[in-house]
């Protein structure tokens, strides 16, 4: 909530592409994965090497993929060393803090004050 979308993945469509940047300047287009491998066949196929290219193209991506995961998993492993502390007294607060790594944590909390930041009066 009242932060921009920062990355939008879809096929290459010139349309899209075009749509999105006027609509939401400052976010990212990327291509889907997928789509880009499944035009391989299409773009390489009359070539003589195109079973080594496709081999190639997947590795190239697989790789990547993994690399996303595995910087995930350090990120999540880091989290596991401390523990941040509760801004409230609020069970709901603790019950966030042992369902989440520390980094969704921190986000989650940064939302919960948001709502919990409110003036009450009594009225009559």
């Amino acid at each position: 909530m009242g932060k921009p979308t920062a990355c939008i993945i879809t096929n290459q469509c010139l349309q899209i592409r075009t749509a999105l940047e006027a609509s939401l300047p400052g976010t990212r287009h990327r291509w889907c994965i997928w789509h880009i491998l499944k035009k391989i066949p299409q773009k390489f196929l009359g070539n003589r090497r195109f079973e080594e290219i496709n081999t190639h193209m997947k590795k190239i991506f697989q790789n990547c993929l993994k690399d996303k995961k595995q910087k995930e998993l350090v990120c999540d492993a880091a989290d596991l060393k401390g523990v941040v502390p509760y801004v409230s007294s609020s069970p709901i607060e603790k019950q966030f803090q042992r369902e989440y790594t520390n980094s969704k944590f921190k986000e989650v909390q940064e939302q919960f004050l948001k709502k919990a930041d409110c003036t009450i009066s009594s009225i009559k």
